[in-house]
C-alpha cells in the first residue's frame, strides 16, 4: 500500500550521555539551519537531473526530507545529498543515546570485529539531521532535456536485505544501473528500507505501508557545506561540555 505525499562510553563523556535524554527528547530543541536562506538554489543545468521518487514507511513521518543537495562538481558524477529531520531508531531505549552519539560522540558501529569502538577525541556530527548520500553515474548527459544517470551507486548507503525493524543497521555499498529502478514520471524511485534511512532499488518491507515521496526541496551544494550549515548553528546549551 503506498500512500502518495507532495509536496559510542568513554567516563569523560557520561554527562553528555546522561544529559542527552533531556535536552534532545524534544528535538525540536536541537538548532536546524533555515536551508531556504542559507542555501543555495539549484542552478537550471542542475534541474535537468531527473531526482529519485523516495517510498518509505509511513512510520517515519517524523523525519521528513529536509532538502536533497545537488553536488555536480564532477562532470560524469553528480552527488545527492539527503538529508532528513532526524533518524528514529524503532527501539526507544536505543534512539535517545544513539541521538547523543550523533549530537556529542560516543562510539563507532562496524560489520566486523571488534563491532564497537570507543573515540575519546570525537566530537560528534553536532546535528542530530541525517545526511545520506547517492551518487548518480552520468556517462555522456544529453545537450538539453532531461538527464538520466547510467548507474545509481549507493556508497556505504545500500541496506542490503536489513528491514525498518533491523535495530542495529550496518552500511553496505552497491552499484546498479539505471534500468534496474522502477520509474514514476520518468525518475528512478529509490526506496528507504531501515529506519537510518539506507536505501535499495527493492523494498525490503512489503509489510508495512508506504509514503510516496515526490516533492522535496532542492538545492545545490556539497556535504561538506551541508556540514557547515550545522556547525554555524551548533550549540552546546551553555554547558561545560
Amino acid at each position: 500500500m503506498i500512500m502518495v505525499y507532495s509536496g559510542e562510553l568513554p567516563i569523560m563523556k557520561l554527562r553528555p550521555l546522561i544529559i542527552a535524554p533531556l535536552v534532545l527528547a524534544p528535538l525540536s530543541t536541537c538548532p536546524a539551519p533555515d536551508f531556504q536562506q542559507v542555501a543555495t538554489p539549484p542552478s537550471l543545468e542542475e534541474q535537468r537531473i531527473l531526482l529519485p521518487v523516495f517510498r518509505v514507511p509511513t512510520s517515519d513521518w517524523d523525519c521528513p526530507i529536509l532538502g536533497v543537495f545537488i553536488d555536480w562538481s564532477n562532470p560524469d558524477s553528480v552527488e545527492l545529498n539527503v538529508v532528513t529531520a532526524d533518524e528514529d531508531n524503532p527501539y526507544i531505549f536505543l534512539d535517545w543515546p544513539y541521538d547523543a552519539d550523533r549530537w556529542w560522540g560516543i562510539f563507532d558501529l562496524y560489520e566486523t570485529p571488534p563491532y564497537i569502538t570507543i573515540d575519546l577525541s570525537s566530537d560528534g556530527g553536532h546535528r542530530v539531521a541525517d545526511v545520506e548520500s547517492i551518487q548518480y553515474n552520468i556517462q555522456s548527459a544529453p545537450v538539453m532535456g532531461d538527464i538520466f544517470p547510467d548507474q545509481i551507486i549507493f556508497d556505504g548507503t545500500w541496506s542490503d536485505d536489513q528491514t525498518w525493524s533491523t535495530p542495529f543497521v550496518l552500511h553496505y555499498s552497491k552499484t546498479y544501473d539505471g534500468s534496474e529502478f522502477e520509474l514514476v514520471d520518468g525518475r528512478p524511485v529509490i526506496y528507504i528500507n531501515t529506519w537510518n534511512h539506507l536505501f535499495a532499488a527493492t523494498n525490503n518491507n512489503p509489510n508495512k505501508a508506504l509514503r510516496e515521496i515526490k516533492d522535496y526541496p532542492v538545492y545545490s551544494g556539497t556535504r561538506a557545506e551541508i556540514e557547515s550549515f550545522y556547525e554555524a548553528v551548533w550549540t552546546d546549551f551553555g554547558l561545560d561540555l
